[in-house]
């Protein structure tokens, strides 16, 4: 019999599959099933990131369906990075979608020198590489939620 590996959430010690509690940090795992999205949303507003942790599994009070369709149609501008709570991310991908927004009517109107529009195109190209990463993480379930977990 194979004994499966996984990784703590919190601190990445690996622990066997039937474990109860991480051997580095005394998490335990029964709690991951009981956190929610919505509690770590509070959490980090109020900066109180520490009992926060980031899994890759969907939280009860998330939907999947509405992560993949997020990420799809408005992941360029980070909508599934706010409607996950990764505030950080989210206001970093807002702004290089509108500096990308930007950039575009620019190049259009050919009306800025060249140093200019290559830092622009740039800044498009990092953003859609964020963009497109963040639509195969979600597609496959290893983008990270962060979810709260009650003591």
């Amino acid at each position: 019999m194979i004994n499966m590996r996984q990784k703590c959430p919190r601190c990445g010690t690996k622990h066997l599959e039937h474990d109860v509690r991480c051997t580095g940090c005394g998490l335990i795992f029964e709690r991951l099933k009981l956190a929610t999205n919505k509690d770590a949303k509070i959490a980090i507003k109020e900066g109180n990131g520490k009992d926060v942790v980031y899994i890759k599994d969907t939280p009860s009070d998330l939907k999947r369906s509405s992560l993949i369709l997020y990420t799809i149609f408005l992941g360029f501008f980070g909508a599934h990075c706010f409607y996950v709570g990764r505030y950080k991310k989210a206001f970093l991908m807002l702004a290089f979608g509108l500096v990308s927004i930007i950039a575009c009517y620019l190049s259009i109107k050919s009306i800025t020198p060249t140093s200019i529009k290559t830092l622009l195109m740039l800044i498009t190209g990092i953003q859609t590489f964020m963009w497109l990463f963040d639509v195969v993480d979600v597609c496959i379930f290893r983008f990270k939620i962060p979810v709260y977990i009650k003591k």
